[in-house]
């Protein structure tokens, strides 16, 4: 028999300290299409920011953004907030499920780093960062996590991305429906007057990824072949960023010439940075993507052209809807970047493919597949996890 009401407890870490993050954004498009038969509360490391949806309820317990305070929270805050209120199921967006919660847990992977990209990462000339843990807490964590993995009782994976999810959990992969924030969600007081403050340029190209050096490099490199054409006129607008970011972004940009076409942004909030979608004139994206929260799918629902490097995910999420680029050629992007803006034919009929291509995506449909998925779950008896650690 199905329960009247599930309580959800949902990780919100990166709503406090990467609000522009994949997992921010798709943790807030699940809020936002979440479905009426579930009470969802959330956890987080810090007073509720404004922009937070009002249909959750916000838990706080103070943590610094340290390794070892996201250590604490992932094993020992969120399964306490878990028996606090009596939550039926902890639903994470990262890998690291707590190893000894009581409640059940599932995950919904999202972020450029997860585990699942070393397939894109070693079709790129250039790898990505190594995100193997270097200090003790971070070994620990990475320990904890992967037992924590063995119990978790589902994955929730997009059906439209046919790679193969992560290993290493012992409950069901459920295949959900693509999910994105639409702008019907953006339009919410307060996020064009915060982005009239930012002084953004008429037309412009948009990243929003990975902050790397290797990544950003990568892009800058790509850049250069297109600045001199366009660059004037649609400059390339990276948003998201750390302080220690912008900065680094700054200084790239200048020792390669290009900081007159080059404007760094810092975080702002997921309604706002919407709102810098839907003013883009083309989305730049030569990244692995991400499982949920991903960027290319932002850009779709705003009916936006992209320009991306050719892979399975990144052609499994796009398909006729983005300019691929295969392989690591900077000039091919750079020329791909040049082509979408002055041939307007191509620009208007890769719109066109995206809004083709986001019109399925039925938020109401989501909701109803995320809730059989939670009813599946919370029907069946957990089962031991006796290869946690082997």
């Amino acid at each position: 028999m199905a329960r009247a009401l599930i309580t959800v407890l949902y990780d919100g870490w990166s709503f406090i300290y990467r609000p522009n993050s994949p997992a921010a954004l798709h943790m807030v498009a699940i809020l936002a299409n979440c479905p009426t038969q579930v009470k969802p509360c959330l956890g987080l490391p810090a007073d509720p920011p404004a922009w937070l949806p009002e249909t959750s309820l916000a838990i706080v317990w103070p943590t610094p953004n340290t390794t070892r305070g996201r250590l604490e929270w992932e094993q020992w805050v969120l399964p306490g907030m878990c028996r606090r209120i009596k939550a039926d199921l902890l639903h994470m967006v990262t890998s690291t499920l707590p190893l000894l919660a009581a409640q059940p847990g599932v995950i919904s992977p999202a972020g450029y780093g997860a585990g699942w990209q070393a397939r894109q990462r070693r079709k790129l000339t250039h790898a990505i960062a190594d995100t193997r843990p270097t200090g003790f807490i971070d070994r620990l964590r990475n320990a904890l996590a992967g037992g924590g993995m063995a119990r978790a009782r589902g994955l929730f994976w997009p059906e439209d991305l046919r790679t193969v999810p992560p290993t290493g959990i012992t409950g069901p992969v459920f295949h959900l429906p693509p999910l994105a924030l639409t702008e019907t969600d953006a339009l919410r007081p307060g996020s064009q007057a915060e982005n009239a403050g930012l002084n953004l340029p008429t037309g412009y190209f948009l990243y929003h990824g990975t902050a790397h050096p290797r990544s950003l490099q990568r892009l800058l490199d790509a850049w250069s072949w297109a600045a001199g054409a366009i660059g004037e006129a649609y400059p390339l607008l990276i948003v998201g960023l750390e302080e220690a970011e912008r900065e680094r972004v700054e200084h790239m940009a200048a020792d390669s010439g290009l900081q007159a076409t080059v404007q760094a942004l810092g975080q702002v909030s997921p309604w706002a940075l919407l709102e810098i979608y839907r003013g883009c004139s083309a989305f730049f994206y030569p990244e692995a993507v991400s499982p949920w929260g991903d960027p290319l799918r932002q850009a779709l629902a705003c009916g936006k052209p992209v320009v991306a490097y050719d892979s399975p995910a990144a052609d499994a999420i796009v398909g006729p809807a983005a300019y691929l680029v295969p392989g690591d050629d900077a000039r091919a992007l750079g020329a791909a970047l040049i082509t979408v803006v002055v041939e307007e034919d191509v620009s208007q009929a890769l719109s066109n493919n995206a809004r083709e291509r986001t019109s399925q995506w039925e938020s109401d449909r989501y909701g109803g597949r995320l809730l059989a998925a939670y009813q599946k779950i919370l029907a069946e008896p957990a089962r031991p996890a006796a290869s946690a650690f082997e």
